[in-house]
């Protein structure tokens, strides 16, 4: 039923901004303006209200398990990452040698 009734309010967000634009769109005047300010006042405050996209309604923090997997991951990841610029710097390196022997072979053929 929940999923219901977030797609219900999807679906009424999606119209009311539809008819936010064509508003803009064709004419607009200071009354209808202050009405659809009103709508979506109400629109949002209902939303804040009833909580429809808070998924973790306990306000539960993460276990203290799921931390030490997720920091065991980021530091997998870290050492992933500076493997892979210490390969990115040494083909660099090695570049920019091929690149200088390669002018000054350039420069010795046209010095002859």
């Amino acid at each position: 039923m929940h999923q219901f009734f977030q797609f219900s309010i999807c679906v009424c967000l999606v119209i009311l901004a539809g008819g936010s634009i064509h508003y803009v769109h064709d004419h607009p005047t200071f009354a209808g303006g202050l009405l659809l300010i009103i709508i979506w006042g109400i629109m949002l405050k209902f939303i804040n209200r009833t909580n429809v996209f808070v998924f973790d309604k306990n306000g539960k923090k993460p276990k203290s398990s799921d931390q030490d997997v997720s920091g065991k991951r980021i530091a997998q990841l870290e050492k992933r990452l500076s493997d892979i610029q210490d390969i990115v710097i040494a083909i660099d390196e090695k570049m920019s040698r091929v690149e200088t022997q390669s002018y000054s072979k350039v420069e010795e053929n046209e010095k002859i």
